[in-house]
């Protein structure tokens, strides 16, 4: 029994590790290094559309900012730090309420946890991803899920945080880009 024990102690020990790769994605210097890498890989004709190329870089960044905005209206303890129990509810984790003792000394970032900004990002960039690139439409999700779930797994948000900042995300990018891909990347008949 402590074998299997120590197996599901590892399989989740490598599944933190693997979503933590993911985090690249809904991170702000990790996703503008993604972007860089889709311009110049990209077959998309720059000159012809100059546009674009900052449509995509505030379509992922868009949901982000709006995301800061709210954190600094909002006060919620993030999971990690904040003491959950029997009768507690979501409401209540807004405020500083349930605030461990341990984490009233640390950075005011244990207070932000309300709306995730990186899910917030990386919703924003699978979004500007998808419209450059539709073909890879399911890679692009997928890893912008990944970066979802690393934020759960990690204890730094909440479901409905990360679930907030995505729509966020999406928002954001729905905004900014157009609604028809440029010329160049439509099919032919």
């Amino acid at each position: 029994m402590a074998l299997g024990a120590r197996g599901a102690v590892d399989a989740v020990g490598g599944l933190r590790k693997f979503l933590s790769l993911a985090e690249v994605g809904g991170h702000g210097k990790g996703a503008l290094m993604i972007l860089v890498a889709a311009f110049t890989l990209s077959c998309c004709r720059w000159r012809q559309h100059p546009d674009l190329a900052l449509r995509l870089v505030l379509a992922t960044y868009a949901g982000g900012l709006a995301s800061s905005l709210i954190k600094a209206l909002v006060t919620r303890v993030r999971p990690r730090n904040a003491l959950l129990g029997d009768g507690v509810y979501a409401l209540d984790t807004f405020g500083r309420a349930l605030l461990s003792p341990d984490a009233s000394q640390t950075s005011a970032s244990v207070l932000m946890s309300f709306p995730s900004g990186h899910a917030a990002v990386a919703a924003g960039l699978a979004a500007a991803l998808c419209h450059l690139a539709p073909h890879g439409r399911w890679l692009f999700i997928g890893l912008a899920l990944m970066a979802c779930l690393q934020r759960l797994v990690g204890g730094a948000h909440y479901l409905s945080d990360v679930c907030f900042g995505a729509a966020l995300g999406l928002l954001g990018a729905a905004l900014i880009l157009p609604s028809q891909r440029p010329l160049h990347q439509q099919r032919l008949p």
